[in-house]
């Protein structure tokens, strides 16, 4: 069971302060000490014509002086020396938990300010990972539980489409014959990367069933750069673009009155993938458009609470393409709305440009 840890904010900003150096407190103690070594030694064998009095009292001044010194280097650097001693050794021992206080006027606490953002910037990279391990864990949990006789559901559609091809129904063969590719799609193939053109031709097989649904009320396009025709070989995450567009039919299409377009672009800029999927329906209000943003940028599902429930359980599947880009390529890809009121909405979704499957050369 992995041990939970403590939330604890750091803000990796310090502020600036004015730090007494070990080594010079270490020589000023150095040189009380042989300060009043000397003045002891005189005393011994001073002339007879001296007073003996005042150097007492300077030896005695030094002695003090030194005690004082020698005080302070124990609280200020010796101690915090053994503290970061112990939380080093912590380390080893897989605790992370334990920050070291910044207190301090000795160069030691900005040590101890550099080995707290260290600590955390580790802790948070092992949360990372140990997440992205779990997600892992639970879609191949999925997958297998997902799997269970799929033979059954293609034999099951397949003698449906037989029979209305049969019965002199085309319409009703050509939705069957989709729907069993969309299931073979999603559950009988391994990889987790496939090509732009397989995801393209999950969509268009998702979008006909759609289609008779609302009865040809809606209308699917796609737009590639000529120059860049080659972008359809290019994987990404399995299911990401049906998602979308699925989203683009509920919340922009459907509430419209008329008919309506989805079209999804494909081009490149510079190492990356970037893939549009556009609808020219209601739109997305201001507040509502910033809260959805900030959940993808955090990757956080809490922030669409104040959403209606069909809305902000609809969105889920928004945030779900767009952790799963991240966990797959890093932070810097991902999803991202843009929308006006009452015109539509585009889906902006960016990729690294990866023409060979990784999953095939690890």
């Amino acid at each position: 069971m992995k041990k939970k840890t403590r939330t604890q904010t750091y803000s990796g900003q310090r502020p600036v302060r004015l730090h007494i150096n070990s080594v010079l407190l270490l020589a000023l103690m150095l040189f009380l000490v042989g300060g009043s070594a000397a003045v002891v030694l005189y005393a011994v064998f001073r002339p007879d014509s001296l007073p003996v009095l005042p150097l007492k009292l300077l030896a005695v001044l030094f002695c003090g002086l030194c005690l004082l010194v020698l005080g302070f280097y124990i609280f200020a650097v010796y101690l915090p020396t053994r503290r970061l001693n112990a939380a080093l050794h912590q380390i080893t021992d897989g605790d992370f938990d334990h920050l070291l206080s910044e207190e301090g006027i000795t160069e030691l606490s900005g040590m101890a300010g550099e080995f707290n953002s260290v600590l955390l910037s580790v802790r948070q990279i092992i949360n990372n990972e140990y997440n992205s391990k779990l997600l892992k864990k639970r879609a191949e949990l999925n997958a297998l539980q997902s799997q269970i006789n799929p033979h059954f559901l293609y034999n099951t559609i397949d003698s449906i489409r037989g029979q209305a091809l049969v019965d002199g129904s085309k319409p009703i063969a050509d939705i069957a014959k989709a729907l069993a590719s969309i299931f073979r799609y999603c559950i009988d193939a391994p990889d987790n990367l496939v090509t732009v053109q397989e995801e393209l031709q999950h969509v268009v097989n998702y979008f006909s069933i759609q289609q008779f649904r609302f009865h040809n009320r809606f209308r699917l396009a796609t737009d590639f750069e000529e120059q860049n025709s080659d972008l359809r070989s290019c994987y990404l995450p399995r299911l990401t673009l049906q998602p979308l567009v699925e989203n683009a039919i509920a919340h922009g299409l459907e509430p419209k009155t008329g008919p309506g377009m989805v079209r999804i672009k494909l081009r490149a800029s510079r190492s990356r993938l970037i893939i549009t999927v556009e609808d020219d329906g209601i739109g997305i209000e201001a507040a509502q458009l910033e809260r959805i943003n900030n959940a993808l940028l955090v990757s956080d599902k809490k922030l669409l609470d104040g959403s209606p429930k069909k809305t902000s359980g609809n969105r889920c599947a928004l945030l779900n393409v767009n952790e799963r880009i991240r966990i797959t390529f890093g932070e810097a890809y991902g999803v991202r709305l843009y929308s006006t009121y009452g015109v539509g909405t585009q889906c902006e979704i960016v990729l690294p440009m990866i023409s060979v499957n990784p999953e095939y050369n690890s």
